[in-house]
């Protein structure tokens, strides 16, 4: 059976795993690995992380001069700030 987490969680475990190699000695880098690897993996999956990608895609790009182009680009830039 395979637990998932969420990305927050996964950070947090990140940050004990670095604890765990500084307290205990570095043969505690493979849980570090091993977060590293989940936690890359769960950004692919991530809807959330997935939308704020393409978001910052199209905030690099230069809205068109249409009507529709203020609104989306006000929905953007508050999505980005959240």
């Amino acid at each position: 059976m395979e637990q998932r987490f969420d990305i927050r969680e996964l950070e947090r475990l990140r940050r004990l795993a670095a604890f765990m190699i500084l307290e205990y000695g570095p043969e505690f880098g493979f849980v570090l690995e091993r977060i590293e690897t989940i936690i890359e993996a769960a950004h692919k999956d991530d809807p959330t992380a997935r939308a704020l990608r393409v978001l910052a895609e199209i905030k690099t790009l230069q809205p068109s001069p249409t009507a529709d182009a203020k609104p989306i680009a006000d929905r953007t830039s508050r999505a980005l700030k959240a």
